[in-house]
């Protein structure tokens, strides 16, 4: 049985449930009931206590695997919250080996993340595989192969990373190995940039005023950067991949582009990484180099909000969701959460002006 309890403001009568419920009211269903509930109703519906769902405890039927194999999602940010449980899952199956797969597109870079990861003993890539039912839940499994998409699991049940396969423990430090190469490419940037560099992740949401619309324009952006200029006398250096030149030359060709030092699509993901460990901080929309930041102990302001202003918000504004990816410890030291259609450049700069 798993215990649920109503959230909503909202009277609601549903098949399996006797008479008409009301907020704050608690319930036991069977866990399949529930389920149905929490896809259905996923913002009226929060579980009570740390009983895991059905699809949790699922994972001590799942047979141990001597060689372990996992396919993961193709972004670096969904890879961050399966890594914060995935070497839990290598012991807790008792492998010997584990091999990561990741889907294979051009756009991303999670296979360069993986090789980063010493307890991932070998890593491929694929095309084609899905993981529509591992959306739904934040995993599933066959045979020999297990499916992970935390980031989709945590969000759609239970919103903190503590409820999703409670089985497994967290390692909010799960190493990184950054090739000594890529330090000595961060000593050149460095060269260049100076001394503890601040950096604007420059993605397409940040740069591409038509998709934030008034929520956070190109225009916004740059008006941090400036007031971090003034206050500082910092210049900004850009960082991203280089699909994103398009909306880079665009943005420098609107502002006064000596502000900025553009290394756009001139850093692999390991330079870039050594690079934002050595940053006095970074600015960007919540994605997975963001998350990194934080991972890295950089301070580091992301804005979560829309994926279009014609959509609903994308992530709900839920504490235990936007922090559960972040060391307790390091929630009010390196990580500063913001709001599009809430916050501005001022708000942003209120909040992080202690960095500096």
């Amino acid at each position: 049985m798993v215990k649920l309890q109503y959230v909503s403001k909202t009277k609601l009568r549903y098949n399996y449930l006797s008479g008409i419920v009301t907020r704050g009211e608690v319930i036991n269903l069977e866990s399949n009931q529930a389920y149905d509930l929490l896809d259905c109703y996923p913002d009226d519906w929060k579980l009570v206590g740390s009983q895991p769902h059905e699809w949790d405890q699922l994972l001590g039927r799942v047979p141990k695997m001597k060689n372990l194999r996992v396919a993961l999602p193709d972004g670096i940010g969904d890879v961050h919250w399966t890594l914060l449980k995935l070497e839990s899952l290598k012991s807790y199956m008792q492998a010997q080996t584990l091999h990561v797969i990741t889907q294979d597109t051009p756009k991303h870079d999670a296979s360069d993340f993986i090789k980063l990861i010493p307890f991932i003993d070998s890593h491929s890539s694929e095309r084609g595989f899905s993981l529509t039912e591992a959306s739904r839940v934040g995993w599933a499994y066959t045979k020999d192969l297990i499916y992970i998409w935390a980031f989709r699991g945590i969000e759609k049940n239970g919103n903190d990373i503590y409820s999703w396969l409670p089985e497994l423990s967290i390692n909010y430090d799960y190493p990184i190995k950054i090739p000594e190469s890529a330090e000595q490419e961060a000593d050149i940037i460095i060269e260049q940039t100076g001394q503890d560099p601040v950096l604007f992740h420059a993605s397409w949401r940040l740069l591409n005023g038509s998709h934030t619309g008034e929520q956070w324009s190109a225009t916004e952006t740059d008006k941090l950067a400036r007031l971090i200029h003034e206050k500082t006398g910092k210049k900004i250096v850009l960082v991203g991949k280089h699909f994103e030149d398009q909306y880079v030359k665009q943005f420098l060709d609107d502002v006064d582009s000596s502000l900025y030092i553009n290394l756009v699509g001139e850093t692999n993901l390991p330079s870039l990484l050594a690079l934002i460990k050595r940053s006095q901080f970074i600015f960007g929309y919540q994605s997975g180099i963001t998350f990194l930041s934080t991972h890295l102990k950089t301070p580091s302001a992301l804005l979560w909000g829309v994926r279009n202003v014609t959509q609903q918000s994308a992530y709900k504004w839920d504490r235990r969701f936007i922090t559960s990816f972040i060391p307790p410890d390091s929630i009010d030291s390196y990580y500063f959460p913001f709001v599009l259609g809430e916050d501005t450049h001022k708000t942003v700069w209120n909040k992080v002006q202690g960095v500096f």
